[in-house]
């Protein structure tokens, strides 16, 4: 008998979804419970934000099934990875007619989730704020109150409470205020917007083109530090194949 929790036909909700890929703003095609997946058109192997294993939490074959270990199974299955799949699904039920902007906002997300030990906040203020810092600018005429608004309704579908909406909330308000703030999670923020951009515009630039962009548009060591990992690497297996 088939697992019934690897068996599709005991899903319920979305079972195939696009996630994009960090290196180059590829789409990559995730199944549910899927924790990693390498994109067909870079290779670079990225993980599931908002994977789900219901039934690893409890069930004794799990570590067999899905070859993670009982800690790691417990890990995806609670905190801040549980949360962020709320959250994405929120935004898809508020936007269905939106994929591009989700797209982006889900890109935004993917490399805050990089920068997120850098920041002064709760991850969860600061990860729910970077996935909805797109869908507030777009939202509104000019960033404010309607772009406020939906986030705030998108975060109560998540479950969050309002503490949690109100912190949120502020810290999307105070970063269209400021994007160049000299505060922490602001210029956080700003990188992980200045890397998606990067994801979909320098998939084919040469190593200086990229060097250079990453000294002058990436306002913190760690945002510094993934961007050289994840698009000079690269680069630069890019000039080997090619010499």
């Amino acid at each position: 008998m088939k697992c019934p929790g690897q068996d599709s036909a005991y899903w319920q909700g979305e079972r195939v979804f696009e996630v994009p890929c960090m290196r180059c703003g590829a789409k990559v095609e995730f199944f549910r419970d899927e924790v990693s997946r390498r994109c067909s058109r870079c290779s670079y192997r990225l993980n599931n934000p908002r994977v789900a294993l219901d039934c690893a939490t409890w069930c004794d074959q799990a570590e067999s099934c899905t070859g993670l270990s009982r800690s790691r199974i417990a890990a995806i299955g609670q905190g801040a990875p549980a949360l962020a799949g709320k959250l994405i699904e929120a935004l898809e039920e508020a936007m269905p007619d939106k994929p591009d902007l989700i797209h982006q906002a889900l890109l935004v997300f993917q490399h805050a989730r990089e920068l997120a030990p850098a920041a002064p906040l709760p991850p969860v203020t600061f990860l729910s704020a970077a996935l909805l810092l797109e869908v507030s600018d777009r939202l509104a005429a000019a960033p404010g109150a309607a772009g406020l608004e939906a986030c705030r309704e998108i975060l109560a579908r998540a479950a969050l409470d309002e503490p949690a909406i109100a912190a949120i909330a502020t810290l999307i308000k105070d970063y269209w205020k400021d994007p160049l703030s000299p505060r922490r999670e602001i210029q956080l923020l700003h990188d992980s917007v200045v890397l998606a951009k990067m994801s979909q515009t320098f998939a084919a630039a040469g190593h200086d083109v990229v060097q250079r962009h990453i000294e002058e548009a990436l306002r913190t060591d760690p945002a510094q530090n993934w961007a050289r990992s994840l698009f000079l690497v690269r680069t630069d297996e890019a000039s080997a194949a090619n010499g």
